[in-house]
């Protein structure tokens, strides 16, 4: 059976998929207009300086207006994407059910976008895709065709991340401390055992620990 893609949950209205990671973004932005052209959206593509165009397929262009003026944006789209603009407008007057602005980093200022965080997890081939502003994350990996979520890890691993991924909804953030004492009474292990899951679980980027504290990737 075929993984669902990640876009079809969060691709609606506004949003903002920000990352210092270009090759990613742009990639991410390929992504999206494929979702988008299978929802049978018309999509025009603002790419000021061309960064998304060079890359995209060839069938795209049959398919998406590229183009690299606001005065041509809004020409029957349904569904618009901004590629990296040289200024952020927060109104691009467009009647769009869509609008997708893909950006080097988050742009606190624009009201009414949702907006993400992209950033590759180290040593691996997947990212961590962030809600700004809410407490936790997707770890996702970016195939030909779709974003897909990672499953979390089996097992006693896979419980103690649903644990801790569980805590920081709950408190907003968790010491590791605070954490081994969470594991080792919810999975009645011992707390030398519990540390011992806790290490696994950072050592396979599933969390991190910054300054004494948990927090995802």
């Amino acid at each position: 059976m075929s993984k669902s893609d990640l876009l079809d949950e969060l691709v609606h209205g506004q949003v903002v998929f920000a990352s210092r990671n270009i090759n990613a973004l742009i990639k991410l932005g390929i992504l999206v207009i494929k979702n988008l052209l299978k929802r049978n959206l018309r999509v025009v593509v603002l790419d000021e300086k061309g960064l998304l165009s060079r890359f995209a397929p060839v069938e795209f262009f049959d398919k998406v207006a590229f183009v690299k003026s606001l005065d041509e944006i809004c020409v029957q789209s349904e569904a618009l994407i901004v590629v990296v603009p040289s200024s952020l407008k927060r109104d691009y007057k467009c009647d769009s059910k869509v609008t997708v602005l893909l950006l080097k980093s988050p742009a606190r200022s624009l009201r009414g976008f949702k907006q993400y965080y992209l950033q590759r997890i180290p040593g691996t081939s997947d990212y961590i895709l962030k809600p700004i502003g809410e407490v936790g994350a997707f770890r996702v990996r970016l195939t030909e065709s779709s974003v897909e979520e990672v499953p979390g890890p089996e097992g006693v691993l896979g419980r103690a991340y649903t644990i801790i991924k569980e805590s920081l909804f709950t408190y907003g953030e968790i010491t590791v401390k605070d954490a081994v004492r969470i594991i080792s009474k919810e999975l009645g292990l011992d707390k030398a055992e519990a540390r011992k899951v806790l290490l696994n679980l950072a050592r396979k980027r599933y969390i991190a620990v910054v300054s004494g504290r948990i927090t995802l990737p």
